[in-house]
């Protein structure tokens, strides 16, 4: 029996975390997953509306359907890193590039530090080269979109304004509005078909 004055005394922090989390852990927990579960059911609906048109977008074939339409949080447990996170929804294995297309709130965390809610959309494809080329495409058919890539995907966001956050669906759907025209302009999955 510890008598608090030895080596294994846990510090005071780990001690008001522990106090805490007793009390607070399941409350705090059907909270974030009820949370979720909403942003999840409007980020469903705002895609589910669009289908027949993004699809369209997407070209060469590609239909889209609701029951296609799965949950999607990131970054998962294993890569949990506390400077970001998404909650949405994502389409895989769409057409023949078998693209993943997300549709999320997110957080980061900005230069000084602080919070930010966004909304965005982005496609994962398996090869690098390819996602540089949808890039340089929808720069020139999109010039007034800022656009944000990463190895393996492309996407864009706008930030979400004090008040927004609520009603965050209008302005994902906004969004996947403009992400689609720019999908229609640069012919869809075709593009990665083209040399060059």
């Amino acid at each position: 029996m510890s008598t608090g004055n030895d080596e294994n005394t846990k510090s005071d922090p780990e001690l008001a975390l522990l106090e805490e989390g007793a009390v607070s852990y399941v409350p705090a927990v059907g909270a974030i997953l009820a949370f979720r579960a909403l942003v999840q059911s409007r980020c469903r609906q705002v895609v589910q509306k669009r289908l027949k048109e993004y699809g369209a977008a997407l070209g060469v074939g590609v239909v889209l359907k609701a029951d296609g339409i799965r949950d999607y949080q990131g970054p998962g447990e294993a890569k949990w890193g506390a400077d970001w996170a998404s909650v949405g929804v994502e389409l895989r294995d769409v057409g023949p590039a078998d693209a993943c297309l997300y549709h999320v709130m997110g957080w980061y965390r900005d230069d000084d530090g602080n919070w930010i809610n966004n909304v965005g959309v982005s496609v994962w494809l398996k090869d690098a080269a390819a996602v540089q080329q949808l890039s340089e495409a929808f720069k020139r058919h999109a010039a007034h979109m800022d656009f944000w890539q990463q190895h393996r995907q492309l996407g864009c966001s706008r930030d979400l304004e004090d008040g927004e956050a609520a009603t965050f669906e209008v302005y994902l759907d906004e969004l996947l509005v403009e992400w689609i025209k720019i999908w229609t302009r640069v012919g869809g999955f075709k593009l990665l078909d083209r040399d060059g």
